[in-house]
């Protein structure tokens, strides 16, 4: 009877332990993902703007060219509009 509950005393402080353990690793990620990205970021985050719409970047480092994202889930596209449109 008392080996049960030495070994119920202890699966009960090993799950404490890893939901302790869960939870600070959340809070710390949380926390830190604004850090993250702007550490791994080669581009000035404050060069971005929308600018009619679009999203742009102005540095003078740079060539920007406004482009679309196709894929083959798209069906028809009628590449003349695009062109008009001000894609690159």
């Amino acid at each position: 009877m008392r080996k049960l509950k030495i070994s119920r005393i202890l699966i009960l402080f090993v799950v404490l332990i890893l939901v302790v353990t869960a939870s600070v690793y959340c809070i710390r990620t949380f926390f830190r993902q604004d850090e993250i990205i702007e550490e791994k970021s080669y581009y000035d985050l404050d060069l971005f703007s929308m600018e009619n719409g679009w999203m742009t970047y102005k540095d003078s480092s740079y060539k920007s060219l406004t482009g679309i994202d196709v894929s083959s889930h798209n069906q028809y596209i009628d590449w003349n509009s695009v062109k008009q449109d001000g894609i690159d």
